[in-house]
């Protein structure tokens, strides 16, 4: 990031302080960027970007007003959090870049961090669609206690070609909720799914895990 394209950015403490949680991401393969939006509340939101894809981003969820009196204060303690959730940030983006590579046809986006205090595990919402055949959304969940992150993953109701499941081949950790309408004389089955799996490490196997578990739990909802 080039500091001189933030010129509400005065503080030379802060300036200090956004090149170290730059320097310590840039070691994840990430870096801080920032947008303003365009009204006259001057507000602020910083984003973790991919060194490597810049379609790839989390939006911190925090709006940081730069007009205000505490706005030294909120952005310190929001470079904090992120400083201290760098190695869960990279895991999340390291997910996302590989199942962008796996399926081209998934788009994985509006990434959003959450987390009101330092000490506070964290998380990251996402929404997803694969075509028009199945889309919904989720969280990644930050555990600091076990230093692992957990994934639930939410797929809307899909629409069967049938009136009936076959569940002999269900992944394991997909749960399944069935909806069975009958209109104008017809029965017409939705299915909606949920996956809920814990990563007990944020290593680049967990992430080629989560890819693979994210794309079955899809994949076996689309053949239903």
């Amino acid at each position: 990031m080039i500091i001189e394209n933030y010129p509400w950015v005065t503080s030379t403490e802060i300036i200090n302080d956004i090149m170290v949680v730059n320097a310590t991401l840039s070691n994840h393969g990430l870096h801080l960027d920032f947008s303003m939006d365009d009204t006259k509340r001057r507000n602020a939101t910083m984003k973790v970007v991919s060194n490597y894809d810049n379609d790839i981003f989390i939006v911190d969820d925090e709006l940081i007003n730069t007009d205000t009196k505490s706005f030294e204060n909120k952005m310190k303690n929001r470079l904090r959090i992120i400083a201290n959730r760098v190695e869960f940030l990279a895991f999340v983006v390291e997910s996302v870049s590989k199942l962008k590579e796996l399926d081209e046809y998934l788009l994985v986006g509006n990434l959003r961090f959450k987390c009101s205090r330092k000490t506070d595990d964290g998380e990251v919402t996402f929404e997803f669609e694969r075509g028009i055949y199945a889309f919904g959304g989720g969280v990644f969940n930050y555990c600091k206690l076990n230093n692992s992150t957990e994934l639930i993953l939410c797929i809307e109701d899909l629409d069967t070609e049938s009136t009936c499941v076959d569940i002999s081949d269900l992944p394991k950790e997909l749960e399944l909720q069935l909806n069975l309408d009958s209109i104008d004389g017809f029965d017409t089955l939705t299915v909606k799914g949920t996956l809920n799996k814990e990563y007990e490490h944020m290593t680049i196997d967990s992430a080629n895990d989560l890819v693979k578990d994210f794309k079955e739990a899809i994949r076996y909802l689309e053949k239903l």
